[in-house]
């Protein structure tokens, strides 16, 4: 409950959407992983399996930093992508 309020908090309220979906399939393929995880522990050990999965978070954690960095740099080259923001129509409460 913290850590989604922390993310709601830093999150503009126009991606709050964006932000509480890509939450939820983070926690959504652990279940999914959860079975491979266990028969690599079987074969391998605990404390190896969670080395394993430990270096697989950091190596995509690191790949999607630098695929949104570079990303970020070419958007940057062309100003009418970053001109594009989400519609806030409907988001809050308007007072009657």
């Amino acid at each position: 409950m913290v850590s989604n309020a922390l993310l709601l908090s830093s999150a503009e309220p126009a991606y709050h959407g964006r932000v509480v979906s890509l939450a939820m399939m983070g926690f959504g393929s652990q279940s999914l992983l959860a079975p491979v995880w266990g028969l690599l522990a079987d074969r391998i050990g605990v404390r190896q399996t969670l080395m394993v999965v430990g270096i697989v978070a950091a190596s995509v954690t690191l790949m999607v930093a630098l695929s949104w960095l570079s990303a970020e740099e070419d958007y940057s080259k062309s100003p009418s992508v970053f001109s594009v923001r989400p519609s806030t129509k409907g988001v809050g409460v308007e007072p009657a």
